[in-house]
């Protein structure tokens, strides 16, 4: 996978997003934005999942969270958000 540039969402993503309290959606965009500002912080928050078709990527957001998505080109597409204990 080459090192992302930015992060964007899918529509689901932005579903996804919308079922989380205010303090959760505000943490998650918060981090997104700080990922998109330093692209470099990406690659160490960022892991392609195995066994996995298609292939699909995991983002870290904080402790709790977790958004999971594909990849075209450069750019992670995140289509879903997660709790972390729901894994």
């Amino acid at each position: 996978m080459a090192l992302p540039k930015r992060i964007d969402f899918t529509d689901e993503g932005r579903k996804s997003l919308g079922k989380f309290s205010y303090e959760v959606r505000r943490s998650v965009l918060k981090k997104i934005t700080e990922y998109n500002q330093k692209p470099d912080l990406i690659a160490a928050h960022i892991k392609q999942l195995t066994d996995t078709n298609p292939p699909r990527t995991r983002l870290k957001i904080g402790r709790d969270h977790r958004c999971i998505g594909s990849t075209a080109g450069d750019t992670p597409y995140l289509s879903v958000i997660i709790d972390r204990k729901d894994l």
